[in-house]
């Protein structure tokens, strides 16, 4: 039996606040390793930052933080997930890996109850910092293999170094997290990006109409980093009718609607709300071009979501996804550097012709993205050495 002991903060929490709406990515792809396999199975181990009951008086978010770690566990559906608290600084702050050490002592009771009972044969952390700590050092205990997913590479130190370099397997989101690794260690690393669902690329073909008005969509949790606020501003002078509807929620989104407000762009932009992830192979085929030019991303399934859909997809350079679409076949890359290339980008998309043909593109890009082409990969990462 191969049984992952996974270690994330990435994961829902109905009582927090930032985790309410958390990719659960995670879960589901466990979900589907499950399905397609009948021997492997999932304990969780939930990161948060560590706190105590007199950090939880001065803030909500402290509060939350606390009283989940005093539950010890929480559940996910059936999922039980259990909770340890990490004391976390800044990375190169010089005093974090004592911060670690000490946290790990105060759950080490927890630890061992969970690694006698559950017995995991392989540790998965889903990221280069806390998580791949923790993970060394339960396999360093226990002589249990463990890899890590990239997420955070981008900003290394030398307790980063160390936390990958032990690892059995490296796992990039994207080319991006290979390029940022081979800056760090010598460790060969496995591409494996998240999966898309069937659903998404059961759509017909799309014909060309230059008499309707240009469609555009964006997805996203609203927050600065996803310089939306940036794509409205130029929208402000865009000469052609088009509609931008933007699906999500978040901080952002007063700043959002207020930059709206004063453009004047209240019939042309509308910001959507929340939408069910479930709900995005029907929404998604209703327009033309998927934009999101975030800076950083790392990944960015949503975008292959929209490609399945044969959407085109605005996005950023030096991204997640720049070096997996080729700009001006699938999509286009926005410069932030470059003052008018926004303003290009928004003319270029104005070819009705163009944007069908980049969104077949897309699609052929995206099918290799498919669950029956990532499942495989990920499972071999699990059993290795062990077949």
């Amino acid at each position: 039996m191969i049984k992952v002991l996974n270690i994330t903060g990435i994961l829902p929490h109905p009582d927090i606040k930032k985790k309410i709406n958390e990719n659960n990515i995670i879960l589901e792809t466990e979900d589907r390793l499950v399905e397609n396999y009948s021997n492997i199975e999932f304990q969780h181990l939930f990161v948060l930052p560590g706190t105590n009951k007199f950090l939880s008086i001065f803030s909500k978010k402290w509060r939350s933080y606390y009283k989940t770690q005093v539950s010890k566990y929480f559940f996910i559906k059936t999922k039980k997930i259990f909770v340890v608290g990490f004391f976390q600084l800044p990375r190169k702050t010089f005093i974090r890996n004592i911060l670690y050490n000490i946290s790990f002592y105060l759950n080490m009771k927890l630890i061992k109850e969970i690694v006698s009972e559950f017995q995991p044969t392989i540790i998965h952390a889903q990221n280069t910092d806390v998580d791949a700590y923790l993970a060394r050092r339960i396999s360093s205990m226990y002589n249990i293999p463990y890899v890590v997913t990239l997420r955070g590479i981008g900003v290394s130190d030398n307790l980063v170094k160390i936390n990958i370099e032990a690892a059995r397997s490296l796992i990039a989101l994207s080319p991006r997290q290979i390029l940022d690794a081979q800056r760090v260690v010598n460790n060969r690393v496995n591409f494996i990006p998240h999966g898309i669902t069937d659903s998404f690329f059961h759509i017909g073909e799309k014909e060309t109409d230059n008499n309707s008005i240009l469609k555009m969509v964006s997805v996203c949790r609203l927050l600065p980093l996803k310089k939306l606020d940036l794509v409205i501003k130029y929208l402000a002078e865009y000469k052609s009718k088009f509609i931008f509807d933007i699906y999500g929620d978040g901080p952002e989104r007063d700043n959002l609607k207020s930059l709206i407000e004063t453009h004047n762009l209240e019939e042309s932009v509308t910001l959507k709300g929340f939408l069910e992830h479930s709900k995005l192979p029907d929404i998604l085929p209703l327009y033309d071009v998927f934009v999101m030019p975030s800076i950083p991303e790392t990944f960015g399934r949503v975008y292959f979501e929209a490609m399945a859909s044969k959407l085109p997809v605005v996005a950023s350079k030096a991204t997640g996804i720049d070096g997996l679409i080729v700009d001006g076949k699938q999509g286009y890359l926005v410069n932030h550097n470059e003052k008018n290339s926004m303003r290009e980008v928004l003319r270029l998309i104005e070819d009705r012709d163009r944007l069908v043909i980049m969104g077949q593109e897309a699609y052929n890009l995206a099918k290799q993205f498919s669950w029956h082409e990532i499942l495989p990969k990920l499972y071999s990462i699990y059993t290795k050495d062990r077949l």
